[in-house]
C-alpha cells in the first residue's frame, strides 16, 4: 500500500528586522509525526496559524523543513525544490491559486505543463483537461480566455485538471477546496473520493469546515499550537458516533475547552458615542442597472445597524459585484449603471463610474475584498506597509506614530508578528483578520465585506461574528457579500438577506 509519513518535523523562521539586523525565531512547527495512506481523504484541521499549510508546504517542497524527514512508500525523500516533489508525485492546489492572472488559460497550461511538447501536442492537452474537467461534472472552459475572466471557482477546476494530468500520487488541497460553489460541494467531494480510489493515490484536504471534514474524510488530524493534537479515524469512529458527537471531540481537541476560547470578542479602538442619526449616512442603497441582457436590474436596502446577506448563486456575479462596490476594476463597469446612495440627513449618491477606493473612506465605507492576497495585501510588502496605507496621510511619516499604531493593531489580534515581516508570514486567517482590524481603525459607518468568513477556523469565525454583532449595536450598517448560502453563522448574523440569481 502507498503511503506518505511526515515524521518529527521542525520547521523555524528566522526573521531579520532589515532596519536593526535584529534576528527573531518564530516557530511554526514542533515535531510534527503523521502518516496518510493511498485511497483516503486526509483532512488537517486547526486553528489559523497553527501550522497547517506550513506541513503541506514542506511535503510540497514549497518550503524546507529545519528538521525531520519526508517518506513516500517508506522511502526517505529530500526536495531542494517544487519540482522535486512534483517529480516524486506531489501536487498541490493553494489557497491562493497562483496562476498567472493576465495569461490565457492555454498560456498557463503551457507554463504547468512541459512548453515544448504542449506547443506540439496543444490539441491533445485541451482535450485531456476538457475530459478531466467533464469528468468532475464542470462545464467547458474557453482556452483563448485570460485567467482573470474566469471566477475563482473555474480557476480552481482547471488548477485541479492541470495538476491532475500528471497522475500524482499525492494531491493536496489547502484551503482552495474553499472556492466551490455551494451547489457543486457535494458532487465535488464524491468525485473526489472516487478519485482517490479509482487512482489509490493520497488526497490531503486542508479545511477550516470541521463538518466537511467529518462528512468527507477517512481520516482527519488536528493541529493545534503547531504540534499534531490527535488522528482521528472518521471511517471507524462513524460506526459508534453521531456527527454531532464527532465535531463536538474535533472542537475539544482544536479549541481545549476552557483554555481561552473566545465565542464573542470586543471591538477595541472603535468609537463607542451614538452620534446624531440624523446627520450619520450609515443606511445603504445599492442600485445596478445593466444594458446587457446577460444582468437583470437589482437594487437593495440596508437600514442602520442591520446586517445584510447578499447571496449569489453564480461566482461570476459576486466578482462583478464586487469589482463594482469597491472601485478595484474599472473594466466591470463595461454595460452597467448605477452605484450607491447613502442615506442620511442628505441623500448623496455615488454613481459606479466615481467609486474609488479613495471616495469610499471619505464617505466613511470600509471595503474588505474576498482576496485577501492581492487585493487586501500583497504577500511582498511587509505587515506594516500593509497597515498603515490608511493611516499615513501625509507626505512626511512620523515613523514611531506609525510603529505604535501597527504594534497596537497586532496586539489586538494577538498576533506575535513584527511590523517588518513580510504578508506572506501570515497565515490566510491571520492576514485576514488584520486587514479587517485596519478598516475598523478608520472608524466607517458603513462596512462592506465579501466573503468574510473565508478560510477562518471555528474560533475565528466565532470571534468575527462576535465582532459583527458588536458593530451593528453600534449603528454601523454591515453587508456580506456570499456564496455560502447554506453557513450556518450566517443564519444568526443576517436581519435580511437578498438573493442574487439573474
Amino acid at each position: 500500500m502507498k503511503s506518505v509519513e511526515l515524521i518529527d518535523v521542525k520547521k523555524t523562521y528566522f526573521i531579520e528586522n532589515p532596519k536593526t539586523g535584529e534576528v527573531r525565531a518564530h516557530l511554526a512547527l514542533n515535531g510534527v509525526s503523521v502518516a496518510f495512506s493511498e485511497g483516503e481523504i486526509h483532512s488537517l484541521l486547526g486553528e489559523n496559524g497553527a501550522g497547517k499549510s506550513t506541513l503541506v508546504h514542506i511535503l510540497s517542497a514549497q518550503e524546507a523543513p529545519s528538521s525531520g524527514k519526508i517518506k513516500i512508500d517508506g522511502k526517505v525523500c529530500t526536495f531542494y525544490k517544487p519540482k522535486d516533489a512534483i517529480k516524486a508525485g506531489v501536487a498541490i492546489i493553494l489557497q491562493s491559486l497562483p496562476l498567472c492572472l493576465e495569461a490565457s488559460v492555454l498560456e498557463n497550461l503551457m507554463i504547468e505543463n512541459d512548453c515544448f511538447n504542449l506547443f506540439f501536442h496543444k490539441e491533445k492537452m485541451i482535450q485531456k483537461v476538457t475530459k478531466r474537467l467533464n469528468e468532475w461534472g464542470i462545464p467547458k472552459i474557453d482556452f483563448n480566455k485570460k485567467i482573470s475572466s474566469l471566477s475563482k471557482e473555474e480557476q480552481f477546476f482547471f488548477e485541479l485538471a492541470s495538476r491532475t494530468l500528471k497522475n500524482p500520487r499525492v494531491l493536496i488541497l489547502d484551503e482552495s477546496t474553499a472556492f466551490v460553489s455551494p451547489s457543486l460541494r457535494e458532487s465535488f467531494f464524491s468525485h473526489l473520493k472516487k478519485y482517490a480510489q479509482e487512482e489509490k493515490i493520497v488526497v490531503i484536504v486542508i479545511t477550516h469546515d470541521i463538518d466537511e471534514a467529518i462528512k468527507i474524510s477517512d481520516k482527519v488530524t488536528v493541529i493545534r499550537k503547531n504540534e499534531a493534537e490527535k488522528t482521528l479515524n472518521i471511517a471507524q469512529l462513524k460506526k459508534t458516533k453521531t456527527s454531532f458527537e464527532l465535531t463536538k471531540d474535533i472542537e475539544d481537541l482544536m479549541l481545549k475547552k476552557g483554555e481561552d476560547e473566545i465565542l464573542s470578542a470586543n471591538v477595541e479602538n472603535i468609537t463607542t458615542e451614538k452620534k446624531s442619526s440624523a446627520l450619520v449616512k450609515n443606511e445603504l442603497s445599492v442600485n445596478l442597472v445593466s444594458k446587457n441582457e446577460e444582468f437583470k436590474p437589482f437594487s437593495m436596502e440596508i437600514k442602520k445597524g442591520e446586517i445584510a446577506g447578499l447571496i449569489f448563486v453564480n461566482a461570476c456575479y459576486l466578482k462583478l459585484l464586487e469589482n463594482l462596490l469597491s472601485g478595484m476594476d474599472r473594466f466591470s463597469l463595461a454595460n452597467i449603471t448605477g452605484g450607491i446612495k447613502l442615506m442620511g440627513d442628505t441623500d448623496i449618491f455615488i454613481p459606479f463610474e466615481d467609486i474609488t477606493p479613495h471616495s469610499l473612506l471619505k464617505h466613511k465605507i470600509s471595503f474588505i475584498p474576498s482576496d485577501r492576497y492581492y487585493r487586501g495585501s500583497n504577500p511582498l510588502l511587509s505587515i506594516s506597509d500593509v497597515l498603515s496605507v490608511y493611516f499615513i496621510k501625509d507626505f512626511f511619516i512620523n515613523t514611531k506614530e506609525r510603529d505604535r499604531y501597527v504594534s497596537s493593531i497586532l496586539n489586538e489580534e494577538g498576533i506575535d508578528s513584527k511590523g517588518s515581516d513580510l504578508c506572506n508570514s501570515l497565515s490566510g486567517g491571520q492576514l485576514q483578520r488584520i486587514i479587517l482590524r485596519r478598516a475598523l481603525k478608520m472608524e466607517p459607518n458603513i462596512i462592506i465585506l465579501s466573503e468574510p468568513f473565508h478560510g477562518l477556523d471555528i474560533k475565528s469565525m466565532k470571534k468575527l461574528a462576535g465582532n459583527l454583532l458588536t458593530l451593528a449595536k453600534k449603528d454601523k450598517t454591515i453587508l456580506i457579500l456570499t456564496k455560502e448560502e447554506s453557513n450556518e453563522v450566517y443564519s444568526t448574523l443576517f436581519n435580511t438577506t437578498h438573493l442574487f440569481s439573474n
